[in-house]
C-alpha cells in the first residue's frame, strides 16, 4: 500500500499570508486590511481567493491603482 497523507485546512491567517506572498511574487502589495477584507467577503477556498487575486492584479495594472478596499469593492462588486 502507498503512503497516506492528511492535509489540514489553512487558517484564515495562513490564507492571508499565502495571498500576500502570491501578490508579492506578482509584484504588488496586498495589505493586511485588504487581505482580511477578501477573506471575510469571499468564499474562503483558495481557488476562489486566487481567482479574485488574479482579477484584482489585472484590474490594478490596467487602472494603475493600488489594491485599496474601495478599489477591491468596485472591481469585485462587493
Amino acid at each position: 500500500m502507498g503512503e497516506i497523507y492528511q492535509l489540514n485546512s489553512l487558517t484564515d491567517e495562513q490564507k492571508i499570508k499565502v495571498l500576500q506572498l502570491a501578490a508579492y511574487q506578482r509584484g504588488f502589495q496586498l495589505s493586511d486590511e485588504t487581505a482580511n477584507f477578501l477573506i471575510t467577503r469571499l468564499a474562503r477556498d483558495m481557488h476562489t481567493l486566487f481567482e479574485a487575486l488574479d482579477l484584482l492584479d489585472k484590474a490594478s495594472l490596467q487602472a494603475q491603482r493600488n489594491l485599496t478596499i474601495p478599489f477591491v469593492k468596485e472591481i469585485l462588486n462587493l
